[in-house]
């Protein structure tokens, strides 16, 4: 009977992470905030310039938090994790900067979605990396993560993810509208 029940439960956990994150993804994008406004880009663009000098450590935090919450994922980095967080952080900073920007954007996102997909990343690998960047910049900016500050980053990585993703399952017409939503067109 034990060995029944062990098998059921390997062949269970699976399906059960995979809901888990799913419903993590939902947490972290939902329909309310599929919209970024010019407060909720301020917001990112001004608390990102706080995280820059310590742009190295957040990096070096960002991934511990990841493959400490989904430890599948880190069979994807294969190279220097000092030089991935030094690209990690080069890229957010792109992003960041050109948030009023974002139809200029997209193709960046898109190239980037294909290039994620390309090295094996999933949809389901975007909520965990949601989460350890809502953590991390949570405990780089102590106080100065206010609850109005953690839902504009959920904001913009939601819009950021959804254009990566659409991206990267072959909607390379995805375009992203200046109010912030990714809108896959045909």
């Amino acid at each position: 009977m034990r060995a029944v029940r062990d098998c059921a439960l390997r062949l269970a956990f699976p399906l059960m992470k995979q809901a888990m994150q799913m419903e993590a993804i939902s947490a972290i994008h939902t329909k309310e905030d599929s919209n970024m406004n010019p407060k909720q880009i301020a917001l990112v663009q001004e608390s990102f310039a706080k995280v820059l000098p310590i742009a190295d450590p957040a990096a070096a935090m960002f991934y511990k938090r990841l493959f400490e919450t989904a430890p599948e994922l880190k069979a994807l980095f294969k190279g220097d994790m000092q030089q991935q967080g030094k690209r990690l952080m080069s890229m957010i900073g792109v992003a960041v900067g050109k948030l009023n920007d974002l139809p200029g954007l997209a193709p960046a996102l898109h190239d980037l979605g294909r290039r994620h997909a390309g090295y094996g990343v999933k949809p389901e690998n975007y909520a965990p990396v949601g989460g350890a960047l809502l953590w991390t910049l949570e405990q780089g900016l102590g106080a100065a993560f206010t609850d109005e500050v953690k839902q504009a980053w959920t904001a913009v990585y939601g819009v950021l993810a959804d254009s990566m993703m659409n991206a990267a399952v072959g909607s390379s017409q995805t375009t992203i509208r200046s109010s912030g939503t990714a809108l896959a067109s045909k």
